[in-house]
């Protein structure tokens, strides 16, 4: 897979939003991505759960990359365990387009990924991370 856009985040609720063999995958793909990037407390989940138009089925986590190595290793286990991940730049959707419709679901907040790369004048192209805004 190539991400194009390289900022935003990924949210994921890991307590308690999906139980059996759901909340099992969610654990296994916890332990696969580095620890310091996650985050389950209910209220951020709660937060994450929802955009300017409507509230989404609760997440597990929500996972917040500071670097693209942190995010290709969050989207090669979410694949491997089938947990959803939901990306998220500035959180300011209309859409639902990062709202969880059930399952094990991750929220990938992408802020942190805010760098420009690179900006050609001459053709008018900036390419940027996925949470540049």
């Amino acid at each position: 897979a190539r991400v194009v856009g390289r900022g935003g985040g990924l949210a994921v609720s890991l307590a308690g939003a999906t139980g059996g063999a759901d909340a099992a995958a969610v654990r296994r793909w916890r332990a696969a991505v580095p620890a310091e990037c996650v985050r389950d407390d209910a209220e951020l989940r709660a937060l994450f759960a929802q955009d300017f138009s409507a509230r989404g089925a609760p997440v597990d986590a929500v996972f917040t990359p500071r670097t693209v190595a942190d995010l290709q290793a969050a989207v090669r286990a979410a694949a491997a365990e089938k947990v959803s991940l939901l990306p998220r730049g500035g959180g300011m959707s209309y859409t639902r387009g990062y709202l969880s419709s059930g399952g094990p679901a991750v929220v990938v907040d992408l802020r942190a990924l805010s760098a420009i790369e690179s900006i050609d004048e001459r053709h008018r192209v900036a390419v940027v991370q996925a949470g540049c805004t």
